[in-house]
């Protein structure tokens, strides 16, 4: 996160848009809720949504992360859940 002056937020945010089974791009009708408690954080939520994917390193760090916590996360979906 440092190496890209990215912070956690913009990190989840960008990871939910781009990475995600969500289907958002070309003509997908799938998108992120986010909550907000002022305009400033909203302006600043959707500019984060908007700069693209995030770099392959970090990528790499968030899917490592993911394969060691995968065996233990509570599995709170209600449907038929795909890990990739």
């Amino acid at each position: 996160a440092q190496k890209h002056n990215l912070t956690m937020l913009e990190i989840a945010l960008r990871w939910c848009a781009h990475h995600s089974a969500l289907k958002m791009q070309d003509g997908g009708r799938d998108g992120v809720i986010i909550g907000v408690s002022s305009l400033d954080q909203l302006k600043s939520n959707l500019a984060d949504l908007e700069k693209g994917p995030l770099p392959d390193d970090v990528i790499k760090v968030l899917d490592e992360a993911w394969m060691i916590t995968k065996p233990t996360t509570a599995n709170y979906w209600h449907l038929d859940l795909q890990y990739t």
